[in-house]
C-alpha cells in the first residue's frame, strides 16, 4: 500500500505477505496507519519523503527485514507497534523517535549524527 502525498488518510486493518514495503508512506500530512499486519517483507512500513505528521498504532512487522523504516520524515509517532523476528533491524531512522510502549524485538538502528 503506497499512501502518496495523501493528507488525513487512515490506513486500517490490512495484511500484507511477502512483499517489498508492505506500507509506505510517502510525502503527504497527518495519516495514520493503524492495525496493519506484515509478515516476512523487506519493510513492515517506510515513511519518507518529508511526510509531516504521521502515526503508526498498533500495527505488527513480523519476519521484516525491517520493521519500521523511518527516513526524510518530519514528525512521526509510533505507539503500541510490535516487531517480531526482524531479519536486519527493527528500527532503522534518520532521527530521533520515542520508540517507548512499543515491543521492539530487534535493534534500532539510528543514522550517525
Amino acid at each position: 500500500m503506497h499512501l502518496l502525498n495523501s493528507r488525513d488518510t487512515v490506513l486500517y486493518c490490512n495484511q500484507a505477505w511477502r512483499t517489498m514495503r508492505a506500507v509506505d508512506v510517502e510525502g503527504g500530512h497527518d495519516n495514520r496507519i493503524e492495525k496493519q499486519l506484515a509478515e516476512h517483507c523487506d519493510s513492515g512500513v517506510m515513511v519518507e519523503g518529508r511526510a509531516d505528521r504521521t502515526t503508526i498504532y498498533d500495527s505488527w512487522f513480523h519476519d521484516c527485514r525491517v520493521g519500521l523504516y523511518l527516513w526524510d520524515a518530519d514528525e512521526v509517532v509510533v505507539e503500541r507497534n510490535a516487531v517480531s523476528a526482524p531479519r536486519d533491524h527493527a528500527a532503522v531512522l534518520d532521527q530521533a523517535v520515542d520508540l517507548d510502549g512499543n515491543e521492539l524485538g530487534g535493534d534500532v538502528w539510528i543514522t550517525p549524527a
